[in-house]
């Protein structure tokens, strides 16, 4: 719920989300709502919206040290 309501503020990363499989869409909402605590989940979320925003997949998202 989070998640997808940071995604409709960036177009861009909503459009990749919703192309994604739907078990793909499942791995990024699965990994924010597995955070145990607020920041947690915000910096989760922030990833994930730019990840998204750059096309990435979950994987490649996980690897990214930035």
């Amino acid at each position: 719920e989070d998640l997808m309501a940071c995604l409709s503020d960036e177009p861009e990363a909503m459009e990749y989300f919703k192309k994604l499989p739907k078990s793909h869409q499942n791995y990024f909402s699965g990994w924010v709502e597995q955070a145990k605590t607020i920041p947690t989940k915000t910096k989760r979320i922030a990833k994930v919206v730019n990840a998204l925003a750059k096309g990435w997949g979950f994987s490649e998202m996980i690897r990214d040290k930035g």
